[in-house]
């Protein structure tokens, strides 16, 4: 239960005490779920023949215990195995919605961890925009999927902090650490699906490299290859109605000591001057943001415009490189958006266009996390 923040002790016992005041007239019940949520445990719980009072005050004294944050995490069980009951069995005098309600833990005045119907624990963060709140959820557990963590937690911290940020109005922040946690969503789901990133590893295929003899001649120069090239030079502009020439364009770069040529507008010659042969294949590489993006939406298909607009791509991938790489250049960045060009200065002083951005970076990191959980992705 490593996703969920340390919940203070008072709101734990807060939480215990609604539960066991909804269950007033049959507290047996928080006993049994006591007992199944610490079987096989070095100390498993064990009904006695005390009071139930009696049992109940030791119940919560075991979760009153931080260590290991063992009580936290022993009345997420109670309340998860007290649920399961009610659903299967019923039980008299507590409905499903009266127990929903009560089955929560308030961590501030904009925040809260609350139980849901479909067993999940949710963080739920209210942000403000003018003068309306937005909702974010994030999926925190569910002991019915296959993996019952839902949003670890390194990525929980960056949208905490992201949300934090944006609260305070400090939107470029906000932006910055969303972005991040996208990022971070994205390389775990494509790792779970045998994508990685390897440092240096060629994201295009790396071509043989081949000999070129180069001749003075009396007007300027002679290229001949000693090597054999996929088209053969006989039959370079030998067509009626082909040019006399083709005129390419050709630079000198240095790196390092070394200078090299790039030669550029090659299309009518790259059969007839290199050499077609593959050394080492590309690599589909998580190199960045970009490329998780890429590889996620155009490759494996698992990011589609219901989980992330791919309309926000661009404006992700400029808020990632140049909220990272901040400057004040940086920020004259143009970014596009559904109401025009914009600059990225611009851009992080629209409270709404921020917080829609989070909105849906949000909702599309519960969404692949949910999917990972189920082993649905």
């Amino acid at each position: 239960m490593n996703s969920f923040p340390i919940i203070s002790i008072e709101e734990l016992q807060n939480c215990f005490d609604r539960v066991c005041n909804i269950y007033v007239s049959d507290k047996r019940k928080i006993l049994e779920a006591t007992e199944r949520a610490m079987f096989g445990q070095i100390s498993p719980y064990r009904i006695n023949a005390d009071t139930f009072e009696n049992q109940i005050t030791v119940i919560r004294n075991k979760i009153r215990r931080t260590a290991d944050r063992s009580g936290q995490n022993l009345l997420i069980k109670i309340i998860e195995e007290l649920y399961d009951y009610l659903l299967a069995n019923g039980v008299i005098g507590v409905s499903q919605d009266n127990f929903l309600d009560n089955a929560f833990f308030n961590l501030s005045t904009d925040n809260k961890i609350r139980y849901r119907s479909n067993a999940e624990w949710e963080w739920e963060w209210r942000i403000s925009v003018q003068e309306y709140d937005l909702e974010i959820k994030i999926g925190l557990r569910n002991k019915n999927y296959h993996i019952n963590e839902i949003v670890p937690d390194h990525v929980l911290q960056y949208i905490q902090q992201s949300i934090i940020a944006f609260n305070n109005n400090r939107n470029a922040a906000s932006l910055a650490l969303i972005s991040v946690a996208l990022e971070g969503t994205l390389r775990d789901a494509l790792h779970h699906l045998g994508y990685t990133y390897t440092y240096g590893a060629p994201t295009q295929d790396v071509y043989d490299i081949s000999d070129i003899n180069i001749f003075p001649d009396p007007n300027g120069f002679r290229v001949s290859f000693p090597n054999a090239m996929p088209n053969n030079y006989s039959t370079y502009l030998t067509n009626p109605t082909d040019p006399t020439h083709h005129t390419c364009r050709i630079k000198r770069f240095q790196k390092g000591a070394d200078f090299f040529l790039e030669i550029r507008s090659v299309s009518n010659i790259i059969d007839f001057w290199s050499s077609d042969n593959v050394v080492t294949p590309a690599i589909m590489n998580i190199s960045g943001l970009g490329a998780a993006i890429n590889i996620a939406r155009n490759h494996a298909n698992f990011l589609t415009d219901l989980d992330l607009p791919s309309d926000s791509d661009n404006v992700i991938q400029i808020v990632r490189n140049n909220l990272i790489h901040l400057s004040n250049n940086a920020l004259l960045e143009n970014v596009s958006t559904s109401s025009g060009t914009i600059t990225l200065g611009d851009f992080i002083k629209d409270k709404n266009k921020v917080s829609d951005t989070i909105l849906s970076i949000t909702e599309a990191i519960n969404s692949i996390y949910i999917r990972l959980s189920t082993n649905t992705l």
